[in-house]
């Protein structure tokens, strides 16, 4: 019985970053590495980061990376979750500074099939984690504009898999 390869971006030992990086159009591993691990982007997750290219060309805008992979001592001095997503190399906070920017990167998320989306008035986390569960949560509950974009997200949610129930 073959077992089944882990999908960091590293997985093919004959496979080296160079290669892995001409599968992404607008991607290269560097942009996703903890800022205290230079070269650490490596252990983002494949499908992850296939993911967000896909999901960059619907959208048609640059997309700025925040956060990807993340050490544990660097996840811990920011405040990360125990259990971050961003720990294991499938999540990345990507930058959302305009409502125009944030709809559109919204919609591309979620029409690749991202379904663990955060809000934040000035970024949206996203990840494909399939250790955790479905959801979408906003970072601070008194922030009008969260609550908005939070809606905005479970709205276009329900929508595509709707579409995807019809299709």
């Amino acid at each position: 019985m073959a077992t089944k390869k882990k999908t960091t971006a590293t997985s093919a030992p004959s496979e080296t970053k160079q290669d892995i990086e001409r599968t992404y159009r607008f991607f290269k591993l560097e942009e996703f590495d903890s800022p205290d691990a230079k070269g650490s982007g490596v252990n983002m997750q494949h499908s992850t980061v296939q993911m967000l290219d896909e999901a960059r060309a619907l959208a048609g805008i640059p997309f700025v990376i925040n956060s990807g992979f993340r050490t544990k001592s660097h996840n811990a001095a920011i405040g990360g979750a125990e259990n971050s997503a961003h720990l294991r190399g499938f999540a990345v906070d990507i930058r959302c500074q305009s409502q125009t920017n944030f709809e559109r990167v919204a919609l591309a998320v979620i029409a690749v099939g991202f379904r663990r989306i955060g809000v934040h008035y000035n970024f949206m986390h996203v990840d494909n984690d399939p250790s955790l569960p479905t959801n979408t949560w906003q970072y601070n509950r008194q922030n009008v504009e969260e609550q908005y974009r939070l809606d905005f997200v479970r709205a276009a949610t329900k929508m595509a898999d709707f579409l995807a129930t019809i299709k």
